[in-house]
């Protein structure tokens, strides 16, 4: 991480402090209107950087390849819009409280959590760069629960101990993703949750497997973690409502998977639920994910493709010998 001039630094640091000591102290209405106004900037500037405009207009037409272009505009015209206003209301953290953190969010599916968490080997609470979703391990955090996230350092300082501070006032725990594995392993150990964003394109340490029917570098990590400590993968994903001003977060039920014997192919396969569960959720809203992100940008080799092939093909063998088994055990009943 190269590391930036004290000059910099402030000039990045200042306009967003002023942000927020904005949102902070102005009604929520107002603060969502900034946030608005914000993201039509951003998606002016876009225009203007045709390059970045282009790399988000490919990425959405994974998701709708026969769209016309005005459709795919408006699509990363809402995106921008949504984000910079989501992050108005992340930024007024400070203001949430037990007592009215129900104006801003409905949450569903703790029941999921609770279940996972009964196990006594931690939750790795899985999601992405989707809608806000800060707020919902937030809340959690604030009600008892021992929740942790997983986040990179920012490459500004002052940025950076903006973001931890936000999240530490309401209970939530860093875990800083660049040396991550020994503490997040120590707190599934001590049966605490720990978020992991599974979403970001990853040059390094990934494996591909389909997001929209293309494959995608991916992080193997919330399968590895799994896999070698025994913690659930409880996927959650938070997105705001329109109708009734709120955000509505869901936490659905631990990921499950037929073992293929095969440590690879078992990561493989639960990072293609995982893609799949994000897919099923950017579908319904999706001007609220990172479409600026490039996704697709690592492509696979050939090595990497005859990997997936053959992985594929275990996982299958093994889905089909678990229906079978599962099939004459209701015949035996």
């Amino acid at each position: 991480m190269a590391k930036k001039s004290t000059f910099v630094s402030w000039a990045e640091y200042i306009p967003v402090w002023i942000f927020v000591v904005f949102v902070q102290n102005t009604p929520r209405i107002i603060a969502r209107w900034a946030g608005h106004a914000l993201g039509l900037l951003l998606w002016l500037l876009l225009n203007v950087q045709r390059k970045r405009l282009a790399h988000m207009i490919d990425n959405i037409k994974n998701l709708y390849p026969d769209h016309p272009k005005h459709k795919l505009h408006k699509i990363a015209k809402d995106s921008c819009i949504h984000f910079i206003t989501a992050f108005a209301d992340y930024f007024r953290q400070p203001l949430i409280t037990l007592e009215n953190y129900k104006k801003l969010l409905i949450l569903h599916g703790t029941e999921h959590l609770d279940n996972a968490l009964s196990k006594g080997a931690g939750v790795i609470f899985a999601t992405a760069h989707f809608g806000y979703w800060e707020i919902c391990d937030g809340v959690l955090a604030m009600q008892g629960y021992p929740a942790l996230t997983v986040v990179r350092t920012v490459d500004n300082p002052h940025i950076d101990n903006l973001f931890d501070n936000l999240r530490l006032n309401i209970g939530l725990g860093v875990i800083k993703r660049e040396n991550a594995a020994k503490q997040i392993i120590q707190s599934l150990r001590q049966n605490k949750i720990v978020r992991i964003i599974y979403d970001q394109n990853t040059a390094f340490n990934h494996i591909f497997v389909p997001f929209f029917d293309k494959l995608a570098s991916t992080t193997p990590a919330p399968a590895l973690i799994s896999l070698r400590t025994g913690a659930p993968i409880v996927p959650f994903f938070c997105v705001y409502d329109h109708k009734i001003g709120k955000y509505v977060a869901t936490i659905h039920p631990a990921i499950e998977f037929t073992s293929t014997k095969n440590k690879s192919a078992d990561v493989r396969q639960i990072m293609m639920k995982l893609n799949v569960a994000l897919e099923n959720a950017v579908k319904k809203t999706p001007e609220q994910w990172l479409w600026m992100h490039r996704r697709w940008k690592t492509r696979p080799t050939d090595q990497d493709i005859r990997a997936h092939e053959e992985e594929l093909r275990l996982i299958k063998i093994a889905n089909q010998s678990d229906n079978t088994e599962d099939n004459e055990a209701k015949l035996a009943r």
